[in-house]
């Protein structure tokens, strides 16, 4: 039952967890090639640097980073905002458990710092040299099961002053912050389109029975030119 997953963590310190995801009527994020862009509006978009613009760090995984060498970056400044002090650039994480990322990646061309978070072996470590020396910060973290442990992972961001942070990423990575109790807000841009049944799905979550299923309270709907922006967050007490 992933509802017994949410335990109050920040009890323990760890940053304020929202996920944004940008979907089809029906619920996907990508054709099954994985391709996605764009599948909402510009202003839609616009508004994700807003919500970047909040956030100390930038999460995605691997998967997203090979598909689409991505910036995460912040594209707006302090006027676009109505804020005096110029607008900081998120420590970007990427979430890579055996080192595929290149030191090619768009990412260390820009402004800002880059953090590679990988598996603590021998074989990770022998592989971070190339990385660093494109200009990444490796971090050596302990599994959860196959995977990197994500409350390890924020307790290191945590760590770092991070408060709040933004989960930008595939299906997998989303889904694993969801199954692991590690969510705080979910944020989707829903797009006034159908991608069918054979594209990519929001989130891969272990979930088989209805009794099991996560409930989500709505914070806010708003629509942003031809999307619609929804505000989630779990509820505790279902």
């Amino acid at each position: 039952d992933i509802n017994k997953g949410f335990v109050k963590r920040h009890e323990h310190g760890t940053p304020w967890v929202t996920v944004k995801m940008a979907a089809s009527l029906d619920g996907r994020t990508a054709m099954a090639s994985g391709e996605s862009q764009w599948i909402t509006t510009p202003a839609a978009r616009q508004d994700v640097q807003r919500l970047r613009a909040t956030c100390c760090a930038i999460i995605t995984g691997i998967g997203t980073q090979l598909m689409d060498d991505p910036s995460l970056t912040v594209r707006i400044t302090n006027s676009d905002v109505g804020v005096e002090d110029p607008l900081r650039q998120p420590l970007r994480v990427v979430v890579d458990s055996q080192l595929q990322m290149s030191p090619e990646a768009r990412m260390f061309s820009q402004p800002g710092d880059t953090l590679v978070a990988t598996l603590d072996d021998a074989a990770q470590r022998e592989k971070a040299s190339a990385l660093s020396a494109a200009g990444a910060e490796v971090i050596f973290l302990p599994a959860l099961g196959e995977h990197i442990d994500l409350q390890a992972l924020l307790v290191e961001l945590a760590g770092r002053g991070c408060n709040k942070v933004l989960v930008e990423a595939g299906a997998g990575l989303a889904g694993a912050f969801i199954a692991e109790g590690l969510l705080d807000e979910l944020v989707c841009y829903w797009a006034p389109k159908l991608f069918g049944n054979e594209a990519r799905p929001m989130f891969n979550l272990p979930i088989q029975t209805i009794d099991a299923h996560l409930a989500l309270s709505i914070q806010d709907i708003r629509r942003i030119a031809e999307d619609i922006r929804v505000t989630l967050r779990p509820d505790k007490d279902y």
